[in-house]
């Protein structure tokens, strides 16, 4: 029999006060595991092995058992009125659920329902027909599937905002589509990022209080500019923590980073329009109808991509190395230009959050900076 995963052994701890709400608990697991994947792409792009990737996701979500008494505490007051919900369906309404699911799913559709079974961190594609039964206009089908006709996802998403151009949401749903193939810009890091670069810039003015675009320049160029090597030490109060080692490949790119970084957390705002491009797509669709449509939307909703957050996370971690750098080069004044970022970023990425990822992640950059930025 094979081990269990690390990762799953995570997720499983993390979520032990969970335990009472089993549905509750394989939501949060999901979400958990999406995060700890996208986690460990990442490292596997910085030169990891897919061993130590997983070992470097784990450890940047923190304490398995802190993190499970923040999610129980955060969560009890729901658990009790669920319990109380469950407790009433079990014992009336039943047998009424499984009629209606019988009347209103499409049995001719179900064999879709196995493909939707093995959802994971990866893309997710459902069938217009899994989703809804309306009969949906060409603009909704775009908006909903992109352009069907194109052979890439990027070139598919792309065409929705070529249809609207002005419209912020089709344009950064664009965006994250092009983070999320960023590796299929070039065939080296510098040719892919100048093709990012090349893209950004003419996406910008745009959106040009949205400090997004500078924020994933910056992201990106740091992985030209720097190594980061993390380790396990063991803090005042015994218990172990993630430090990070910071090796400059290249000091002007670096400094390029860190200026992209520092203009972003001059912008008014950071969005990404996630959120309401996943309302648009379910107004579209409408109220599911059948218990098939509920997994088909639930799937789609399954697929949401977050590639903002393993850079804004690196970032912060740079720029307080990036402070005591300056610091030492007796450049105390710049230096507490960055020491300090964390304070404007935070409440930036704050005001877009709506996941459990989302808070996770801001929480990890404050926390980040309190444990560092004392010391310098």
């Amino acid at each position: 029999m094979n081990a269990p995963r690390r990762s799953d052994e995570f997720v499983q701890a993390a979520t032990a006060g969970l335990k009472h709400d089993p549905e509750l608990r394989l939501d949060v697991q999901a979400e958990l595991r999406s995060h700890l994947a996208e986690r460990q792409r990442e490292a596997e792009a910085n030169g990891l092995t897919p061993a130590a990737a997983e070992e470097e996701g784990i450890r940047a979500m923190g304490a398995p058992a802190e993190l499970a008494a923040a999610l129980q505490n955060s969560n009890q007051q729901r658990m009790r009125l669920r319990a109380r919900l469950r407790f009433v369906a079990q014992w009336l309404l039943a047998p009424v659920a499984i009629l209606v699911a019988v009347l209103t799913t499409d049995w001719g559709s179900l064999l879709v329902v196995r493909a939707v079974t093995k959802l994971n961190s990866s893309l997710v594609e459902v069938p217009v027909p899994t989703l809804t039964r309306r009969q949906l206009t060409p603009d909704q089908r775009l908006v909903v599937q992109g352009d069907t006709t194109r052979a890439s996802r990027l070139e598919r998403q792309k065409a929705i905002w070529e249809k609207w151009p002005t419209n912020k949401v089709y344009l950064h749903n664009y965006v994250t589509y092009l983070m999320v193939g960023y590796d299929n810009l070039g065939r080296t890091p510098a040719e892919q990022y100048a093709a990012l670069a090349a893209e950004i810039e003419k996406l910008r003015p745009l959106d040009a209080d949205n400090a997004r675009f500078v924020f994933i320049l910056a992201g990106k160029l740091l992985d030209l500019a720097i190594d980061q090597k993390s380790r396990q030490v063991k803090g005042a109060d015994g218990k172990s923590k993630t430090e990070y080692d910071f090796i400059i490949k290249d000091r002007p790119k670096l400094d390029e980073a860190m200026a992209l970084f520092q203009a972003g957390l001059a912008k008014p705002e950071w969005r990404r329009y996630t959120r309401e491009m996943m309302v648009e797509q379910l107004t579209i669709l409408g109220t599911p109808t059948s218990l098939l449509q509920q997994i088909g939307q639930t799937a789609m909703l399954a697929g949401t991509l977050l590639p903002d957050l393993a850079h804004l996370r690196n970032l912060e971690r740079t720029t307080v190395f990036y402070g005591e750098l300056l610091a030492n080069e007796s450049r105390r004044a710049e230096a507490d230009v960055f020491l300090n970022a964390h304070r404007r970023l935070v409440r930036q990425i704050n005001r877009d959050a709506y996941t459990l990822i989302d808070v996770l992640v801001v929480g990890s950059i404050a926390g980040v900076a309190a444990d560092r930025v004392p010391a310098i």
